[in-house]
């Protein structure tokens, strides 16, 4: 009976290890994507209206790593070290997905009471990416 027990918590213990680093390997971020064969050329400014947005006229948004949808890495994360990625590959768009459920999961918050810890991190991750001068599209 001991022998089949040590057996069993073994197997468990070794499944719960290969999914912990199936995680952690899909939460990662490569550290250089390939090249494309036919690269796009940016779009021409006459065509935008926003022109004061510094970096509109890039067609490029990056989308590093995996996102809680309300500012902040998978299990409550930073992003930060994912913006210092961006802005290192000469980005000057970034991508976070904001999920009204995840933002106000018990209904409307009145934000002129204590700012709720959710708003809080997607104004985090906002104020990071401009230190880096990153656009957010949301």
């Amino acid at each position: 009976m001991k022998g089949c027990a040590w057996a069993c918590g073994g197997t468990v213990l070794l499944f719960v290890l290969l999914i912990g680093a199936l995680f952690g390997f899909l939460n990662r971020v490569p550290q250089a994507y390939p090249l494309p064969m036919n690269p796009l050329a940016p779009p021409k400014l006459a065509g935008y209206a926003g022109f004061e947005l510094e970096g509109f006229e890039s067609p490029y948004l990056g989308h590093t790593g995996s996102w809680d949808g309300k500012g902040g890495a998978m299990w409550g994360g930073s992003k930060v070290a994912d913006l210092e990625k961006e802005a290192a590959m000469g980005l000057r768009w970034t991508f976070m997905p904001v999920h009204w459920s995840a933002m106000e999961p018990d209904g409307p918050v009145d934000l002129n009471r204590e700012v709720p810890s959710a708003w809080r991190a997607l104004d985090a991750f906002v104020i990071e990416a401009q230190k880096r001068r990153l656009n957010v599209l949301m």
